[in-house]
C-alpha cells in the first residue's frame, strides 16, 4: 500500500473535517439575527396597511461570508411575522458558492406562514441563496421571497 497517497488521503479528510467544523453557522435564530454588521436596510409598504422592513447583517472570514436577511412583517405598526433567511458563502476572487443555508420565522396576531422552499444557485461567478414562503392572515396571503447573494470578491447583496 502506497503509504503517501494514505498520508494525502487522511490530511485531506482531516483538513475537511476541520474547514467544516469551523464554518458550520453559528447561530441561534435570535443571536444571529443581532450579530454581524448591518450591510443593508431597506421598507416598503405592500399595502392594506401591511409594511415590511429588510435588513442584512454579515459576519466574515477572509474566505466566508455569512449573512441574514431578515424581513419584518407589520400590520397598522404591529409586528405579525419576521422571516430570516441565514447564508454561508465561500468566494476566492474569481468565483463563489452556497455553503449552507438555513431560516428562522415567527409569526403573531393570528398570521401563519406555510410553504417555503430555500432555493441556492452557484452560477459562475456569484452565488445566490433564496426563500419563497407565504405568510397568510386576515387580509389575505402575503408572498415572502428573500434573497442573498454573494458575488467572487465576497460582497453580500439581496
Amino acid at each position: 500500500m502506497n503509504t503517501s497517497l494514505v498520508r494525502k488521503s487522511l490530511c485531506f479528510l482531516l483538513l475537511s473535517a476541520l474547514i467544516v467544523t469551523m464554518t458550520m453557522p453559528f447561530h441561534s435564530s435570535a443571536a444571529a439575527a443581532d450579530a454581524g454588521e448591518v450591510i443593508d436596510y431597506s421598507a416598503e409598504d405592500l399595502g392594506n396597511g401591511i409594511t415590511v422592513e429588510s435588513v442584512i447583517t454579515l459576519s466574515s472570514t477572509r474566505t466566508l461570508r455569512s449573512a441574514s436577511n431578515t424581513s419584518t412583517f407589520k400590520r397598522d405598526g404591529k409586528e405579525i411575522a419576521k422571516v430570516t433567511l441565514y447564508a454561508t458563502f465561500t468566494y476566492n476572487g474569481s468565483l463563489a458558492s452556497v455553503w449552507s443555508t438555513d431560516y428562522s420565522k415567527s409569526t403573531s396576531l393570528g398570521w401563519f406562514y406555510r410553504s417555503h422552499q430555500i432555493t441556492t444557485m452557484d452560477r459562475m461567478p456569484s452565488a445566490t441563496a433564496t426563500l419563497d414562503a407565504k405568510l397568510q392572515g386576515i387580509v389575505g396571503i402575503i408572498p415572502v421571497h428573500i434573497t442573498l447573494r454573494c458575488s467572487p470578491t465576497g460582497t453580500i447583496t439581496k
